[in-house]
């Protein structure tokens, strides 16, 4: 028996919240909007990178770290909308920013796609969605969660397989045969900028 799909879309239309005129207006892709945004992602990054300098060696420089990493952390909004190709619409813009974000919170953009992928192929399927997150039962087990040392644990851990050629289990199950190297590649290419990174600031004594 046929039966009505219904979507937010859909819905909203049908309760007359929005017009296809209005929709269609909303759905047109360009890169103005996006690049708008970037110069002042970027300008928020150096206004608070600066902070971080000016605070150096006094007790601000704690509040100036924290401002700046909610800034790095929100990396991963844009990145997921590259991931989507909603944010520019030119394919290779989303790419390239996408994988800026990735580095910069060590989210391989090419992994994440794939992954992210499986995610809305197998939505809160336990054993098949790779990005469900078992919600914490308890107040440590919570402390433990937002202390980001179980991200930051999997991602060295994720990116030193990676680097010598290997997936996990799970990673079999989203990650096509033939994109394989692709996944290994953008891993050791990620790793490799770290350490020019790493050795610059030894060089330069300079860590900000």
């Amino acid at each position: 028996m046929a039966y009505e799909v219904r979507t937010p879309i859909t819905q909203a239309m049908t309760e007359g919240a929005i017009s296809r005129k209005e929709l269609k207006e909303l759905m047109k892709r360009s890169n103005k909007p996006a690049l708008t945004r970037i110069v002042i992602w970027i300008a928020l990054l150096s206004f608070t990178s600066y902070l971080i300098w000016l605070s150096m060696g006094t007790w601000f420089l704690l509040p100036a770290m924290f401002i700046h990493g909610i800034i790095i952390v929100h990396h991963f909004s844009l990145q997921h909308e590259c991931c989507h190709y909603t944010a520019f619409k030119t394919r290779k813009l989303n790419d390239i920013i996408g994988s800026i974000c990735g580095f910069s919170i060590m989210l391989p953009h090419q992994h994440f796609r794939y992954e992210h992928c499986g995610h809305h192929t197998y939505t809160n399927l336990k054993g098949k969605d790779p990005e469900i997150l078992e919600l914490p039962i308890s107040v440590y087990k919570y402390i433990w969660y937002i202390s980001a040392f179980s991200y930051w644990k999997s991602k060295f851990s994720s990116i030193y397989m990676h680097c010598r050629g290997q997936l996990s289990e799970e990673e079999h199950k989203f990650i096509p045969k033939l994109e394989q190297t692709t996944i290994f590649k953008e891993a050791r290419i990620m790793v490799l900028l770290y350490l020019l990174i790493f050795i610059a600031c030894i060089l330069t004594n300079f860590w900000i």
